[in-house]
């Protein structure tokens, strides 16, 4: 009987470490949430590299366009700002235009971010 308490008592952690989200689910509920993407519900994610220290995800990411074909996968960092601002930017400064930067000069800031942010990424 005092083994069955002892082994539920060193069990309760490992449930409770399942129970946890992963960087997968976070990042994805932070695209529905605060995003402009066309279609939030359709990002797949793989290759994701969270940032020590930093609320922000280096990530591979592919979702679907208008006419509801998916995109192909790009690069591209994630970052919870103040105030639960998404800020999205893409290895690739024309795509920055879908995370909100719509100048050419906000979508070359939007490219350093992703090289500061995701270096050899």
């Amino acid at each position: 009987m005092k083994s069955a308490g002892i082994l539920a008592l060193l069990a309760f952690p490992l449930m409770l470490a399942g129970c946890a989200k992963s960087d997968e689910e976070n990042i994805k509920e932070l695209l529905m949430k605060h995003s402009n993407l066309i279609d939030p519900s359709s990002v797949m994610l793989r290759n994701i590299l969270k940032k020590p220290g930093k609320n922000s995800y280096c990530v591979e990411m592919n979702s679907k366009n208008r006419l509801g074909a998916y995109t192909g996968w790009e690069k591209a960092t994630v970052f919870l700002g103040d105030a639960n601002k998404l800020y999205l930017y893409f290895q690739d400064s024309r795509l920055n235009r879908t995370s909100g930067a719509d100048s050419e000069s906000a979508q070359k800031l939007a490219q350093i971010v992703f090289k500061a942010n995701c270096p050899g990424y």
